[in-house]
């Protein structure tokens, strides 16, 4: 028998520590570069809550012990937001080859996030003297918001990551600008990632060692969306259409290691709330990965007889998330093979629920079947009678095979090769995660032998997903084997992960975030994370 796991760092409390308080502030939004004699900069966001109201001050920080301690707080610049000043949100610092410092950040995301807004959102601030003094805050006539660093390319031409909103999608695209003069002007936005589904944003921009570039990128959509990469042969003149990465996340900052691999630090979307970490095979590895949410109380393990064995004693959430369709037009089929067992008889002990397909009665309208010990629910269970169209008796504490397919409006589900309940499916249902597992909260046990989930799309590629248990592997193996989490949020209102790191010469790597873990209701630190990539497989685990 095998026992669920991750890797973390919560378990190692060395490896975790407050970088910078925040003295009843909101701090966030950190970026940090190492200067040629080792001192480390950082730039951040001091503002009175997440979303300000009041004062900002855009601030730099230096450590001289590799962000162990930090010093010597300078306010680069300040607004007050209740007189409508600039609303400064996302700064970001890099040194160049010439010696020269850049920090940039953008201003309000209403005002400069449409293509036909003013293209005045992004300002550059430079220094000579490796951050003792700066210039005046230059407009750069970038259009968007959320810049990415300043990025030297390999012909010495500098990159700008931003994003915006464009007309004929009426979805975030995510661009790069560019300058061949060494940032005095900048040329047309060039488009990195767009069309009419997914909201592109926050790409993080990284020159290879081959000199290929690469644009990790957050997808807004979120609800188990995962983020795209796309590449540049070509100086970022062109890039290639996105690809699927093996992880969700927002905000990623992306840099290559001294092994050749990529590292990727990202808020977590795709299950708990934190900063994570992936390590990887940039070309290897793209293409998407179940992830798991997993909240309370639980027991999961892998048994050679009886598969995926998940058990909540007590309250407690299991969900293995999967891709959307791409609408409710999409073809589906679903296939697994599970028991469940529960105290009572209407007992919640498993779920799966798809995203898009709108079913009337169900949470939120969406597709949900609920298995309990005395049979198949169709919608979501209240503590009412349940209607004989949505729900079919049998004996779910034995094994069944449940089936589920949706094409041109006509839901179906199977047990054992009958079909026993149906639905007309005419509309979209609000986008929500596609996944099964637990019903959230719930208790009670359920075991899975397989499961296969195909989606074929109108404009988007199709999807096929398939585990069984003769794999000897878990749903989420993957990121059981390629993900860290650096720092938890277990906040009530997690606000987190725009994270920014460097790797020293003997491999450790320093994480610089920022969290409101542990902070009272509308305050934020930051906080820092270290480790060694070589150390990664004795990282304590968390037991589920």
């Amino acid at each position: 028998m095998i026992f669920n796991s991750m890797r973390t760092l919560e378990s190692s409390d060395d490896h975790i520590f407050e970088a910078w308080p925040s003295n009843g502030r909101f701090t966030k939004n950190p970026d940090m570069v190492v200067l040629p004699n080792g001192k480390l900069l950082a730039v951040y966001t001091d503002a009175d809550k997440h979303w300000a109201e009041s004062m900002i001050y855009l601030t730099i920080i230096e450590s001289n012990d590799r962000g162990k301690t930090w010093s010597n707080p300078r306010v680069l610049i300040q607004s007050d937001r209740s007189k409508r000043e600039p609303h400064w949100l996302t700064p970001r610092i890099n040194l160049l080859s010439d010696g020269r410092l850049a920090v940039l950040c953008d201003i309000d995301d209403f005002e400069y996030a449409h293509e036909y807004q003013n293209p005045e959102g992004i300002w550059i601030w430079w220094s000579d003297d490796y951050g003792e003094t700066w210039s005046d805050p230059q407009l750069t006539g970038i259009p968007g918001i959320e810049p990415d660093q300043v990025v030297e390319l390999q012909n010495g031409r500098l990159a700008i990551g931003t994003e915006l909103i464009l007309g004929d999608t009426q979805k975030i695209a995510q661009l790069v600008s560019l300058s061949d003069d060494g940032g005095k002007t900048w040329g047309k936005p060039i488009i990195v990632a767009k069309d009419s589904v997914h909201d592109y944003n926050e790409g993080s921009i990284v020159l290879l060692n081959d000199d290929s570039i690469v644009c990790v990128m957050r997808d807004n959509l979120h609800n188990n969306y995962p983020s795209y990469i796309a590449f540049s042969y070509d100086n970022a003149d062109s890039w290639s259409a996105p690809v699927e990465a093996p992880f969700s996340g927002d905000r990623p900052y992306s840099g290559q290691l001294s092994d050749g691999r990529l590292f990727v630090t990202y808020r977590n979307k795709g299950g708990n709330p934190g900063t994570y970490g992936w390590i990887g095979d940039i070309h290897g590895e793209l293409r998407y990965q179940c992830s798991a949410l997993r909240s309370g109380p639980s027991e999961i393990t892998l048994d050679e007889a009886d598969g995926l064995h998940i058990v909540h004693n007590d309250p407690a959430t299991t969900q293995y998330n999967l891709l959307p369709p791409e609408n409710f037009r999409s073809e589906m089929t679903w296939e697994s093979e599970l028991k469940v067992q529960g105290d009572v008889h209407d007992q919640q002990c498993a779920i799966i629920q798809i995203g898009r397909f709108h079913v009337t009665g169900s949470g939120q309208g969406v597709l949900r079947l609920t298995i309990r010990p005395d049979g198949l629910y169709v919608g979501s269970v209240h503590h009412m009678s349940v209607s004989i169209d949505r729900f079919w008796s049998c004996d779910m504490t034995d094994w069944h095979k449940i089936r589920i397919h949706h094409k041109g409006g006509l839901l179906q589900f199977y047990l054992d090769g009958k079909c026993v309940l149906r639905h007309q499916v005419v509309r979209e249902a609000p986008l929500a995660p596609t996944y099964f597992g637990t019903p959230p909260n719930s208790v009670g046990q359920s075991w899975w032998r397989n499961v296969t989930y195909q989606v074929t799309n109108s404009s988007e590629a199709d999807h096929f997903w398939k585990w069984d248990m003769n794999g000897g592997t878990f749903p989420d193996q993957y990121e059981i084997d390629n993900i860290i989490e650096l720092h938890a949020n277990h906040h009530e209102s997690p606000d987190n992960g725009y994270s920014t790191w460097h790797q020293f010469d003997d491999g450790e790597i320093l994480v610089l975030d920022y969290t409101n873990n542990g902070d009272p209701l509308g305050q934020a630190h930051l906080v820092s994370c270290r480790l060694k990539v070589q150390d990664l497989s004795s990282i304590g685990r968390r037991s589920q």
